[in-house]
């Protein structure tokens, strides 16, 4: 297994943030958003992990994504 490749994230709207890898190689990857507004101030919220596709992440209640409080994880591990 190796290390998704190609990747490209970012805010979508002020409630989510997507994560796409065009080279998965085998590997997972998980989108993240930062978020502020809600009852802890800024929290991370993620999304699935995925093989192929989007990985979006959304924030909660009343909280909104940050400018820039976009992310992803990946690994070459099958979790």
């Amino acid at each position: 297994m190796g290390w998704p490749s190609e990747c490209n994230y970012g805010v979508l709207n002020k409630y989510m943030a997507r994560a796409v890898c065009q080279n998965p190689n085998g590997g997972k990857y998980q989108g993240i958003v930062i978020c502020e507004g809600g009852q802890v101030g800024r929290v991370h919220r993620f999304g699935p992990w995925v093989s192929n596709g989007f990985s979006d992440a959304y924030c909660q209640g009343t909280e909104y994504a940050v400018t820039d409080g976009a992310g992803i994880n990946s690994s070459p591990d099958p979790l």
